[in-house]
């Protein structure tokens, strides 16, 4: 018979990473019975003292300066630590790779034909400088300049109706349209909030993304919010078994698990085309469109009733691409999102996307993503 493992998990479930995390972490004892796990609906500080009469095998929690938490990490009990904005080097951590948000979101609005962009985050979150580093620099790589709403001069106990103000004078004076990033899914809200107010069009003047692919956020507002996914679920699992191999004396030393971006979710928020040449967004629509299927650029052209030649110019000149090179973009995110969103057999996948073969297909996502088909799954989809 298989040894009870005590576990704690205090994580918080306000937001969808720490949600997210949770379902990863439920999954895998779901398979594995002999984990008992204690996890406290009240705030970290209030049950902490409760803690120390268990007898703890293993904990989860999320990173704090608390002292109390940090009694918790003793080094002769194994721990994960969610890393948010306090580092622990010499812990097992999880963290999120906030390069690649921040280059996903730059892609996303840049795809779009925005030459106007915006960052728009909190100046004392580590994470949020970094998610807005690789913003800005992917954006300055495609020739454009970046606008930040800047929070330094921002008094420590201020309130959301002040900032709610600065906020909307930061707004009225960015040039139009403008695609604008939100470090995570709740600034995005505040966005939507504020540009009612002062009656800017989303995503007429302001298109907007957010971080973490929060349902409930995302989906509450109005326009709905386009979202980076993350897999924290495939971390938490990931967590979950780490915590099991060094309770078992399998694992030892430092371990980081990243939570990566699986997909960006497109919603009401960018669900537009910044484009003003009218062929060229034409294009664009009927490529999106169409990406289920193989599409020769001969067929944009006459979409977009213009000579491949003229519309090859007026496409590259816009977007900085042939047209070629953005059918086989969108098509690889068709792909991408069927390998992340479902558990599909990837030979279904290659027969509903209209490749000939499963060959076909993966020759094709290999040149194009640089991994496998198989390999983008196991890091990025379901588990």
């Amino acid at each position: 018979m298989q040894k009870t493992k005590n576990v704690i998990v205090l994580l918080e479930t306000a937001w969808a990473h720490g949600r997210g995390i949770l379902r990863g972490i439920a999954n895998y004892a779901g398979i594995h019975e002999s984990w008992i796990i204690h996890r406290e609906f009240h705030t970290h500080s209030a049950v902490i003292p409760n803690l120390y009469d268990l007898k703890i095998d293993g904990i989860i929690l999320r990173g704090s300066e608390d002292p109390r938490l940090k009694k918790l990490l003793n080094p002769r009990i194994p721990a994960v630590v969610v890393q948010y904005n306090h580092h622990f080097p010499d812990h097992c951590v999880i963290t999120t790779d906030d390069s690649s948000i921040g280059i996903a979101a730059a892609n996303h609005l840049i795809e779009r034909g925005y030459r106007n962009f915006g960052y728009c985050g909190f100046n004392d979150m580590p994470w949020s400088i970094e998610r807005l580093n690789y913003f800005s620099k992917t954006i300055a790589k495609a020739g454009y300049s970046c606008h930040t709403f800047d929070q330094t001069s921002l008094p420590d106990n201020l309130v959301w109706k002040e900032e709610q103000l600065r906020l909307a004078k930061w707004l009225k004076k960015l040039p139009k349209p403008i695609g604008i990033m939100a470090c995570n899914d709740d600034r995005a809200q505040q966005i939507v909030e504020v540009s009612k107010a002062i009656g800017i069009a989303i995503p007429e003047g302001i298109a907007l993304i957010g971080v973490d692919n929060d349902e409930f956020v995302c989906r509450l507002a109005s326009p709905t919010i386009t979202s980076v996914a993350l897999n924290t679920e495939r971390s938490g699992f990931e967590a979950a078994t780490l915590l099991d191999n060094m309770m078992s004396g399998k694992a030892k030393g430092h371990y980081e698990i990243e939570a990566s971006v699986s997909q960006v979710v497109e919603r009401q928020s960018t669900n537009i085309i910044a484009i003003e040449n009218e062929q060229v967004a034409m294009s664009i629509k009927f490529i999106r469109e169409n990406s289920q299927r193989q599409i020769q650029v001969e067929e944009v052209a006459e979409t977009a009733m213009m000579s491949r030649r003229n519309l090859q110019k007026k496409f590259s000149e816009i977007l900085g691409m042939p047209i070629s090179v953005y059918i086989r973009r969108v098509r690889s995110e068709k792909i991408c999102q069927a390998l992340v969103e479902t558990n599909s057999p990837v030979s279904k996948i290659a027969y509903d996307l209209g490749f000939a073969s499963l060959e076909n297909l993966c020759r094709y996502f290999k040149r194009e993503v640089g991994i496998s088909p198989q390999g983008y799954r196991l890091k990025r989809g379901k588990i």
